[in-house]
Order: structure tokens, then sequence, then C-alpha cells
């Protein structure tokens, strides 16, 4: 059973979601992407905290200067494509988030019965 509720604020599209029965889990997509990058998935044991410890060096390297030229210089960014703000750094990790989850989108369509 769905209950649609009409409400005039942002939430009410969570609201309705919430209302489903059974109810809709917001973070359904975060928990399977995890266990498919785990050993129990057939990943490494490490791989989840890798992921996770990339994500947040990622975001601490590009609050500076001297981090940003980081990660310019270890993930040999092509000239065009370099990490020059701070906001550059969090597109890089968005960009990154978006591979990993078509990766994780595939993984899961291909063990679809």
């Amino acid at each position: 059973m769905l209950i649609v509720a009409y409400v005039s604020q942002a939430h009410s599209l969570t609201l309705a979601l919430t209302l489903q029965d059974p109810s809709y889990d917001p973070y359904g997509f975060a928990k399977v992407a995890t266990r498919t990058a785990s050993s129990e998935g057939g990943s490494a044991a490490a791989c989840p905290a890798n992921v996770q410890k990339f994500f947040q060096t990622i975001l601490s390297l590009g609050a500076s200067a001297s981090g940003r030229k980081t990660i310019n210089t270890e993930m040999s960014l092509c000239s065009d494509s370099t990490v020059a703000s701070d906001d550059d750094a969090q597109n890089l990790a968005l960009y990154v988030q978006d591979q990993w989850t078509t990766a994780v989108s595939k993984v899961l369509i291909s063990s679809e019965p």
C-alpha cells in the first residue's frame, strides 16, 4: 500500500516514500553498493574502507593548494583536467562516485535472474 501525501514542503517526497508499506529505505542503494564492494560481494575485505579513505583523502587534499597539487601529480591528471579549487576536488570525487555507481549498477543488473 502506498500513501501519497501532498505537502508543500521539500520533504513531501521523503514523507510519501517513508509511508510506503513496506517502507522505502533511502540508504538501500548505498548498502547494496557497499556490500558489492565487500568480501561478501567478492571483493577484497579492505575494499569498502579503501574507497571511503579515497574520498576522504581527495576532499581533504582539495582544501589546500599544496593538496590540489598532490592530487594533480599523484593522479596524473591531464593539463586540461587539473584540480584547481576545492570545488574541483569535490567534482572529481563526484565523478569517481558516479563511475563507481555505474559499475555497481552493472554488477547488480548482471546478477539479476
